[in-house]
C-alpha cells in the first residue's frame, strides 16, 4: 500500500542554509561590542542550566538503577520465600509424614517423657526416621512439631521437647501456628541452633518455615515446621545485586533492626556498632537508625536508642515503599541515596542503598569543568561562535547518512531512534535504525551488529527483511530494513477493540510461519507482544503480518549464544514471558516463543492481558504460579471452543504440554471451525473502512513507539521518588 503525505526534510536548516549573507552596517559593528557581554550572560544561563539539567537526568538515571537493583533482589527473595513455603505444604500433604505426626500428637504423655525416655516413644523415632532425611536434603538446620498449645513434641534435638517455639517473640508464634503454610522473618531463638559443625548456640538468627498438619475430622492436629539458617540463601540472594562499590541490599524489620547481613561489619566494629568479636554478625544486632552524623568521620552520636529511625526506615515501616535520591543518613551516618519497598505480607522490608559520594562523583567533576569554563569567559565565548559552526555541520550530516536521506523520526528507545529515510538511488522508502551516540561502547555494537546478522538469515515473507547497515566516519551505526506503513497490534487494539476469532486465527498462523523458519535454524525470538506484530496491506494482499525485533533473540542450540548462560537474565516483558523465560531463561526452547503467541492471542481476543500486574515483580510471580483465566470467562461471553482450547494449551506453565512446535501449532489452529473464516474480502472491506485511517493517523501523529527496540524493564513502578 502506498502512502502518500507531505513529509517535512529539515526545512528551516535549508532555509537558512540559503539564504544571503547580510550587509555589514554600523550597527553591526557596535553589536560586536555587546556581542561578548552577551554571549557571556548566555554562557552563564546555559551553564547553570545545563548543570540543574544534568543532575535531574543523573538522579533520573540512579533511581532507575536503583529501582532495577532492588526488584531483581526482591523478584529472587519473594521466589525463594514462596518455594519455602510450597516445600513444606507437599511435605505436610505426604500420607507418610502426616500419618506419623498424628500418631504422635495423639500420644498425650510425650511432652512429660524425660530426654532419655523419649526414644522409646516409637512414633517420635518414626517422626525422625522420616524427617531428617528431608533435613539434610533441604539444607534446614532441624525440625519441629508443634501441638496446638506451640509446644514442641518432636525435633532431633532431645533439650527442644516439651518447649515453647518463641516464647519472647508471640507474633512468631502465633504466625506459626496458623491455619495455612508460613515462612517468618529471620529472628533471635530462644532454642539452641546448630550451625554447619553442629554445635549448638542460644540466640542465632533462625527463619521458620511450617505449615499446618490435619486431623482426620479437620482439625488441626499439629504443626510441622524448618528451620533455616538466614545466613545461607535469605542473606546470599540480598548481596547477588550491589550497586557500586559502596552500595549494598538489605532487609529489616517493623522495629528497624536488620534481619540480614550488612556489607559494612568491619565498619560497624570500628565505630562500636558491632561487637570486636568476629563470630557476631550483623544480622539481628543492628538497628536503622540515624546517628545524625557520620561515625566514619568520627562523629560523636546520641546513645542509640535516642537515636530516630534512618528517613528510609521511618518511612519503610509505615508500609511506604519510595525512593529518595536527594540524600539521607544511614545507621552508619554516611549519606546516601536509596530506593525500599515494605513486604506487608512477610513483615520486613529491603532496601538498595549507594553512597552519595560514589553516586554523584561524575557530578562533581561536572562542577570543577564549569568552574573552570567560568573562569575563562572570554575562551569560551569564542568556543560559543566556534561551537555554532560545529552544531551545524552535526546537522548536515544527520541529514544525510551514507545513501540515505533522513525525512522523518518514526519512532525512539532506550538506544536509539528510527527514522524514514530514502535510498540515495533505489528512491525506495526505508526505515533506518541509528544508535544514539551516548549510548555507543564495543557491547552495544556486538548485539546490534548480531541482531542485523541473525535477521538478515531469515527470509519468510511474515519477518522483517533487512537491506544494508554499515557504520559513519565518526563510528555511528546504523542499519536499513523494510518499511511498513501499517498498524501493530497493541494499538490495532486499543483503538478498535478486540477482534473477532477468524480474524486471529488468520494472524497467527502468519505469526507462526515467521517462527518456525526461525526455529528451524535454531532462533529463539523470546520477544513476541502485540508491539512487535504489525499488519499492513502491500500490493493488493490484505491483513499481512510481520514480525519485528529480533534484538533479544538466542540460539536454541548448546554453544551457539555468545554470552555465559549461566548468568543469562530473564529477557523479554513480563506480560508475555513464559515460565521458564522467567525462571531458566538459559534453557529456553521454541515453545517459549508459542507461549507468547498465545498470551498474544488472548490480548486480540479480550482488549487485556493474560496476568494484569501491579508491577513487573507481581507479573512475573502470576505467571510462574496462577492459572490463567480463559478468555470467554474473562469476556463475559462464549468464543469458540476448539481455538479457547488451543490457547489454553498453549499457556501451560510446563513446556511439554504445550504444542511440540509452531507447525504443531498452526495444524491445531487451521483445524479449528473459525479458521478461513477471515476472507479477503472481509480484510479489504476493513482497510478501506479503518485500516487506511489508522495507519494515516499513525503518520500525522508523529512519533510511534520504537516497534524495534525492546527489552525488559524490572522496575518498581508507582514508587515515590524521594
Amino acid at each position: 500500500m502506498a502512502v502518500s503525505g507531505t513529509i517535512p526534510k529539515f526545512d528551516a536548516f535549508k532555509q537558512s542554509r540559503s539564504s544571503k549573507a547580510f550587509r555589514k552596517s554600523p550597527g553591526r559593528r557596535q553589536s560586536r561590542f555587546w556581542l561578548p557581554i552577551i554571549t557571556a550572560i548566555v554562557l552563564v544561563m546555559v551553564g547553570v542550566g545545563s548543570h540543574i539539567t544534568v543532575e535531574m537526568a543523573m538522579k533520573d538515571m540512579l533511581a532507575a538503577k536503583l529501582e532495577t537493583i532492588l526488584a531483581a533482589d526482591v523478584t529472587g527473595l519473594v521466589i525463594w520465600l514462596e518455594s519455602q513455603t510450597q516445600v513444606v505444604e507437599e511435605l505436610v500433604q505426604e500420607p507418610e509424614i502426616a500419618t506419623a505426626i498424628r500418631d504422635l500428637t495423639g500420644f498425650n504423655h510425650v511432652k512429660k517423657a524425660a530426654p532419655h525416655q523419649s526414644r522409646d516413644i516409637p512414633s517420635l523415632e518414626e517422626v525422625r526416621k522420616i524427617l531428617l532425611p528431608v533435613c539434610r536434603r533441604h539444607g534446614y538446620a532441624d525440625f519441629l512439631v508443634l501441638n496446638r498449645k506451640g509446644n514442641i513434641v518432636a525435633s532431633s534435638e532431645e533439650g527442644y521437647l516439651g518447649k515453647p517455639l518463641a516464647p519472647h517473640q508471640p507474633d512468631i508464634s502465633k504466625q506459626v501456628l496458623s491455619d495455612r503454610p508460613v515462612i517468618t522473618r529471620p529472628f533471635e531463638s530462644a532454642l539452641p541452633i546448630p550451625d554447619d559443625q553442629g554445635t549448638l548456640k542460644r540466640g542465632r538468627p533462625v527463619i521458620v518455615v511450617s505449615a499446618p498438619v490435619y486431623g482426620p475430622e479437620g482439625r488441626i492436629a499439629a504443626v510441622l515446621a524448618f528451620l533455616i539458617r538466614p545466613e545461607r540463601d535469605f542473606t546470599g540472594i540480598l548481596t547477588k545485586g550491589r550497586p557500586g562499590r559502596s552500595g549494598e541490599t538489605y532487609a529489616f524489620d517493623a522495629k528497624g533492626v536488620m534481619i540480614s547481613q550488612s556489607r559494612f561489619e568491619d565498619h560497624l566494629r570500628s565505630v562500636g556498632l558491632l561487637s570486636k568479636d568476629p563470630h557476631v554478625r550483623s544480622i539481628l544486632n543492628v538497628e536503622i537508625r540515624d546517628p545524625g552524623g557520620n561515625l566514619l568521620e568520627g562523629f560523636r552520636p546520641r546513645p542509640r536508642s535516642e537515636q530516630p529511625l534512618t528517613v528510609m526506615a521511618e518511612r519503610a515501616v509505615k508500609g511506604e515503599d519510595g525512593i529518595n535520591v536527594n540524600g539521607y543518613r544511614d545507621y552508619r551516618g554516611v549519606p546516601v541515596i536509596g530506593a525500599w519497598v515494605w513486604l506487608k505480607e512477610y513483615g520486613f522490608g529491603v532496601v538498595t542503598e549507594l553512597d552519595v559520594s560514589e553516586a554523584f562523583r561524575a557530578l562533581r567533576i561536572l562542577r570543577y569543568v564549569f568552574g573552570l569554563l567560568f573562569g575563562l569567559l572570554l575562551l569560551a565565548t569564542l568556543g560559543v561562535l566556534f561551537s555554532s559552526r560545529i552544531i551545524s555541520a552535526l546537522h548536515l550530516r544527520m541529514e544525510r547518512l551514507g545513501q540515505y536521506t533522513l525525512e522523518r523520526k518514526l519512532g525512539r528507545g532506550g538506544m536509539g531512534a528510527v527514522y524514514l529515510a530514502r535510498h540515495a538511488m533505489l528512491r525506495r522508502p526505508t526505515a533506518l535504525k541509528i544508535l544514539r551516540p551516548d549510548r555507543i561502547n564495543e557491547d552495544v555494537l556486538a548485539r546490534f551488529e548480531r541482531e542485523v546478522q541473525i535477521t538478515s538469515q531469515l527470509t519468510h515473507l511474515n519477518t522483517i527483511r533487512i537491506y544494508d547497515f554499515g557504520r559513519t566516519p565518526d563510528g555511528t551505526f546504523y542499519y536499513a530494513m523494510e518499511y511498513l506503513p501499517g498498524v501493530n497490534l497493541h494499538t490495532l487494539v486499543k483503538k478498535t477493540g478486540p477482534l473477532p476469532e477468524s480474524r486471529v486465527i488468520h494472524i497467527l498462523l502468519q505469526v507462526c510461519a515467521s517462527l518456525n523458519e526461525a526455529h528451524n535454524v535454531g532462533l529463539i525470538h523470546r520477544d513476541i507482544k502485540p508491539e512487535n506484530l504489525i499488519i499492513y496491506e502491500r500490493g493488493g494482499d490484505y491483513d499481512m503480518v510481520k514480525v519485528l525485533d529480533f534484538g533479544l533473540v538466542k540460539y536454541a542450540s548448546a554453544g551457539e549464544t555468545s554470552e555465559d548462560s549461566s548468568m543469562e537474565l530473564p529477557a523479554g516483558t513480563p506480560q508475555y514471558l513464559s515460565p521458564e523465560g522467567i525462571q531458566n531463561p538459559s534453557e529456553i526452547d521454541g515453545r517459549a516463543d508459542l507461549y507468547s503467541v498465545a498470551a498474544v492471542a488472548y490480548f486480540l481476543l479480550t482488549g487485556e492481558d493474560v496476568f494484569p500486574g501491579k508491577n513487573p515483580i507481581d507479573i512475573c510471580r502470576k505467571q510462574i504460579n496462577d492459572v490463567p483465566e480463559p478468555p470467554s470467562k474473562r469476556l463475559g461471553r462464549p468464543i469458540s471452543g476448539d481455538l479457547e482450547s488451543v490457547l489454553m494449551k498453549c499457556l501451560e506453565k510446563d513446556p511439554k504440554d504445550r504444542p511440540e512446535d509452531a507447525v504443531a501449532l498452526m495444524h491445531e489452529l487451521e483445524a479449528c471451525k473459525d479458521a478461513g473464516g477471515w476472507t479477503m474480502a472481509e480484510a479489504k472491506a476493513w482497510w478501506e473502512e479503518i485500516g487506511d485511517a489508522l495507519v494515516q493517523d499513525e503518520l500525522v501523529s508523529g512519533e510511534r513507539p520504537d516497534v524495534s527496540e525492546s527489552m525488559m524493564q524490572v522496575d518498581l513502578k508507582g514508587r515515590e521518588k524521594g
